[in-house]
């Protein structure tokens, strides 16, 4: 038994997302409204940081028609807004940053290499701004 045992929460753990719902409902009650509504946000990111970073990777075998690039435009400027409003700067700041990078002239590789390196570290911000969100502030009255 202690074999499966340690097998079925090994399984389990791997399902486990960084911070799925059961462990929001667990501090739920501890945390502050501000950091509900960004780990709200925070679940909506995966799809659409997965869409991201497909673009980036079409990008690096094909220059991207212009349907493409206004799409991946948007949805950057629409994330540094959200992220921004939210208080979730670094993250905010990043995807900022990335779109500035796709407006800008230049050569695409460096761009794309560029987007590529940006990508990885809003990855980082984003499990840094999951991990601050989760943890209930110490003292729920300040801001």
């Amino acid at each position: 038994g202690q074999m499966r045992r340690q097998a079925g929460v090994r399984r389990r753990l791997s399902q486990v997302s960084p911070c799925n719902r059961s462990c929001l409902l667990l501090a739920d009650n501890k945390l502050s409204p501000r950091q509900k509504a960004q780990l709200a946000w925070l679940e909506t990111l995966p799809p659409k940081m997965a869409r991201l970073t497909r673009a980036i990777e079409l990008m690096q075998t094909q220059m991207p028609d212009d349907t493409t690039l206004r799409a991946t435009q948007r949805l950057l400027d629409e994330l540094k807004a959200q992220a921004s409003t939210l208080g979730v700067t670094a993250l905010g700041d990043t995807f900022g940053y990335m779109g500035t990078l796709l407006r800008r002239g230049g050569g695409h590789q460096m761009k794309v290499r560029g987007l590529a390196e940006l990508m990885a570290g809003a990855r980082t911000n984003f499990e840094g701004a999951l991990r601050k969100a989760s943890t209930p502030e110490v003292d729920p009255t300040s801001p």
